[in-house]
């Protein structure tokens, strides 16, 4: 397992999936693919309950990020991108429909595509991206907590998750509050576990990143929670 450190990556997910919320193309490809097309698909779906959007750009705010979704014909495209980018995701949305449009009519439900089409379209989108000055790195980027971010928004509209039973779990996620414990610490794992106390990484992912016991971590933050040095926030991660 990679550690990520400071703060929250800023990369994008950008993904293709067709009405049925069957992905077709995910970038950058991440083999929980899958399940970021079920979230958005109870969110699209719940949406559309009351309103006609076909055609049009949904905006949904989760936490520190957007998700921008545009369902059309039987594509539905999703990108779920940083605040600070969302003059930058915004152009990609009203661009990215040339493209949606060229390989909408060779997708069956299934998310059937041919391979060559696929791959091409892949290669246009990611140079869209790029052109818009979107990152869609994923380095640096937790997906188990931006994940959980989102099975929280549906769970808090009250949209089906009955799909994504078994996929999250409630955890914990300590934020440290004084960074200059952080510049000062000289001893190698604690710093290292101060670096992941950002509040988006959970204390079982800290826990098995330092390969350290939770109840080692959970005594560390104890000590900085009495003095008021660190938060515990509590929210949803992906089961990995």
């Amino acid at each position: 397992m990679s550690i990520t450190s400071g703060r929250r990556g800023s990369g994008c997910i950008i993904s293709l999936m067709t009405s049925a919320g069957v992905p077709i193309i995910t970038i950058p490809e991440v083999k929980s693919a899958p399940i970021f097309s079920m979230l958005v698909y109870s969110l699209v779906s719940f949406t559309k309950q009351n309103n006609n959007i076909d055609g049009k750009v949904i905006r949904y705010r989760i936490k520190d990020r957007i998700l921008l979704v545009r369902p059309k014909n039987k594509i539905i495209v999703a990108l779920y991108a940083v605040d600070k980018f969302e003059e930058e995701a915004q152009r990609f949305m009203e661009t990215v429909v040339e493209i949606i449009d060229k390989i909408d009519s060779l997708v069956i439900e299934e998310g059937m595509i041919d391979g060559e089409i696929m791959e091409r379209a892949r290669a246009s989108i990611l140079n869209l991206a790029v052109d818009v000055g979107l990152p869609i790195s994923v380095e640096g980027i937790y997906l188990g907590r931006i994940y959980g971010d989102l099975y929280g928004e549906i769970i808090n509209k009250g949209a089906d998750s009955s799909g994504l039973k078994g996929y999250f779990r409630v955890a914990y996620f300590p934020r440290l509050l004084d960074y200059k414990l952080l510049r000062s610490e000289t001893e190698d794992l604690m710093r290292k576990l101060l670096e992941l106390c950002d509040g988006y990484h959970s204390i079982r992912y800290i826990c098995k990143a330092l390969g350290i016991s939770e109840a080692k971590a959970y005594r560390f933050i104890a000590k900085l929670l009495r003095r008021e040095k660190m938060i515990l926030e509590i929210g949803f991660e992906l089961i990995e």
